[in-house]
């Protein structure tokens, strides 16, 4: 048995236990069924986040834990209490059956509508040294640990935007390195990669869940993409293309000097865009997922990245000094302990176009 499946175990099985704690208080108190469902999802996220802890140190498992109380077990519990006070205590009957409601469809929205709610983002920037326009693609965080039909579907969608350029800013296979499922989804990557070309060529950098020693090899080996382990710089057509190692990428103090009449450069993480000594023109970043979850009017609520949370979140970004960073919200989404979920933050394909 895996820990994933593990953790999953002993999360469901104590928070069905809370299910039914719950929904008997509940029937002996239809009165106070409001405080009674505060009170049992208080004691299941405590719980949660005990076992979640016994697993592992990190913060997904916990997240994960939270996400079957908030989207699962707790929309559940509302429905049962609603029902059993629904002739003493309509009041509280009707709250419980309105708030339930709208976390199931939160829950049916970040679960199962929005990871795979793929959009195009387009951006248009001023490139000075260019006589036509360039169009870059940029692929970040494809982040999979099944590679199928939808990265499939992405990589059709991304040709259809015809590219002059397409860059990859890392995470593509999230499966242990060392395990028995990293072979077969790597073929099952490659097998995909001959759907996308471009006449400037593709540039890839390496990602956080990359980190086999072997990792531009396994994935990129005689398929006509340049994936890159070191800051390297290459003329690409009319401009200066950098592909900034990993830890280049987290480096807020790194020095790039410019290249070139038009200089990109492209990381996974976007904290060098921190540092007033890198000097390229367009800076390319992924990482963060745009947090993954969204919130109205606050935007996301971890991005992993020292950068503004508005940078963090996707999108373009005047930085100062004639510079611009672009984030990805990333086409696929964090795996293993992670709660598979986006909200208010679709994935999506950025299309980046250098005009004259």
């Amino acid at each position: 048995m895996s820990e994933l499946t593990l953790l999953d175990l002993l999360l469901h099985t104590w928070l069905v236990a809370v299910d039914v704690v719950v929904v008997v208080a509940a029937s002996r108190w239809r009165h106070r069924t409001v405080g009674v469902c505060g009170a049992g999802s208080l004691i299941a996220a405590v719980g949660v986040i005990g076992l979640a802890r016994t697993i592992s140190p990190g913060t997904f498992p916990v997240m994960r834990g939270i996400g079957w109380v908030l989207f699962v077990h707790g929309p559940f519990d509302l429905v049962a209490s609603a029902w059993l006070a629904r002739s003493v205590a309509r009041s509280d009957a009707i709250l419980l059956a309105v708030f339930s409601l709208v976390t199931m469809l939160v829950g049916l929205d970040g679960y199962l509508v929005e990871p795979h709610w793929l959009e195009v983002e387009r951006f248009e920037l001023k490139a000075a040294g260019l006589t036509e326009r360039l169009r870059i693609a940029v692929l970040a965080d494809l982040q999979s640990d099944v590679w199928g039909a939808y990265e499939e579907g992405v990589f059709h969608r991304t040709m259809e935007e015809r590219p002059d350029l397409i860059v990859f800013p890392g995470d593509f296979v999230q499966v242990d390195v060392n395990g028995a499922r990293y072979p077969g989804q790597v073929e099952a990557m490659r097998r995909l990669l001959p759907i996308l070309s471009a006449p400037l060529g593709q540039y890839a950098v390496q990602g956080n869940v990359d980190w086999r020693e072997t990792w531009a090899y396994d994935l990129f080996a005689d398929t006509g993409v340049q994936a890159v382990r070191e800051t390297q710089s290459f003329q690409v057509g009319p401009i200066v293309l950098t592909a900034v190692g990993f830890y280049d990428g987290f480096d807020q103090h790194l020095q790039l000097p410019h290249e070139g009449t038009f200089h990109v450069a492209v990381a996974h993480g976007p904290d060098f865009s921190l540092s007033d000594e890198v000097k390229a023109d367009l800076l390319i970043a992924g990482h963060t997922h745009g947090g993954q979850v969204q919130l109205p009017f606050i935007g996301p609520l971890l991005t992993y990245s020292f950068v503004p949370r508005a940078w963090g979140g996707g999108g373009m970004h005047d930085i100062g000094a004639g510079r611009t960073l672009v984030v990805s919200r990333g086409v696929g989404m964090e795996r293993a302990y992670a709660p598979r979920l986006r909200f208010n933050c679709r994935p999506e394909i950025v299309i980046i176009d250098l005009i004259p």
